[in-house]
């Protein structure tokens, strides 16, 4: 069943990467696994001028990055997505489809089709870049059981490395975090918001200003990972304690922790939408033998904050 999990996360990731040189441009169903043209779902590749980029760790001298990024909606209906970028822990601004730069970017793509959306990166320091182009599905839907959270709990990633002058990934991690505690019974495989005192009961939607909850974040897979834990309120990162922007951390097989949070964040709008990304395997190499981060099924959940 732990293997289940992580092959049902990959299957949603349903392009062919790093098996062809040249393809057609802008034929991206050329590049679908046999599977996914015979099932619903989404897709998503990372491309360059129409065609299909296999590699994932890029050396790079210029302070600019550019790709495209595709997603194929393989429904029978109209599908709203959020973009997001991440380096590391931190979310960052981004340029899409030539437009002004922003921390996200709102987007549909009508069923059986496919959304080509340029995305330029600047202003890239030397060092080491872990970027994590997140998309979430439906990012404005109102949560009303913990059965409709879980659909829409799956972040579809692409993750890359950029390695501007400098040759190697740097050995050094940063510090794991001491703020959390560990659970006893483990049950969750990702990222999850619990009630304070009923602990795995969801807090799908609530009117508050404030309020006490429980993080739980786990790993049910037989494999070791590492990840950054971020929050955002309304699709902008905040901290996620009172002097932290993100928390850095890593999870044996079978293993889950928890922190016992309070939000107190100002609340702008009528509803307002609270999110936890969990984003795995920051440092890993991604070469071409083995270009893909681990993953994690529940990598996102969000509560709903109406305000008083």
């Amino acid at each position: 069943m732990k293997k289940l999990f992580l092959l049902c996360n990959l299957v949603i990731l349903i392009f062919l990467v790093g098996c062809k040189e040249t393809l057609k441009t802008n034929n991206y169903e050329d590049d679908l696994l046999p599977i996914a043209k015979m099932q619903d779902g989404y897709s998503l590749g990372l491309y360059e001028d129409g065609q299909i980029v296999s590699k994932k760790t890029f050396s790079i001298k210029e302070d600019t990055f550019n790709k495209e990024i595709v997603l194929g909606n393989q429904t029978s209906k109209k599908e709203t997505f959020l973009l997001m970028v991440y380096d590391h822990g931190k979310q960052i601004e981004f340029t899409a489809n030539d437009k002004e730069s922003s921390l996200y970017y709102k987007f549909e793509v009508p069923a059986n089709e496919f959304e080509t959306i340029p995305i330029s990166l600047r202003d890239i320091e030397s060092g080491f870049h872990s970027i994590n182009y997140i998309i979430i599905r439906d990012p404005d839907k109102y949560m009303s059981s913990l059965e409709e959270n879980l659909l829409y709990n799956q972040l579809y990633t692409l993750r890359i490395n950029l390695l501007k002058d400098v040759e190697h990934i740097p050995t050094q991690r940063p510090n794991l975090t001491s703020s959390s505690s560990p659970s006893s019974t483990p049950k969750i495989n990702g990222v999850f918001i619990s009630d304070p005192n009923t602990s795995y009961t969801s807090i799908n939607n609530i009117k508050a200003q404030e309020f006490e909850y429980k993080l739980f974040y786990g790993n049910r897979s037989d494999i070791q990972y590492d990840f950054y834990l971020v929050s955002l309120l309304n699709w902008e990162q905040v901290n996620i304690t009172e002097h932290e922007l993100y928390l850095y951390d890593q999870l044996e097989e079978d293993e889950e922790r928890y922190l016992e949070q309070r939000f107190d964040h100002e609340l702008i709008n009528d509803q307002n939408y609270y999110i936890y990304l969990m984003l795995n395997d920051p440092f890993a190499p991604l070469d071409d033998s083995h270009p893909y981060a681990k993953s994690t099924p529940h990598g996102s959940n969000r509560v709903i904050i109406e305000r008083p």
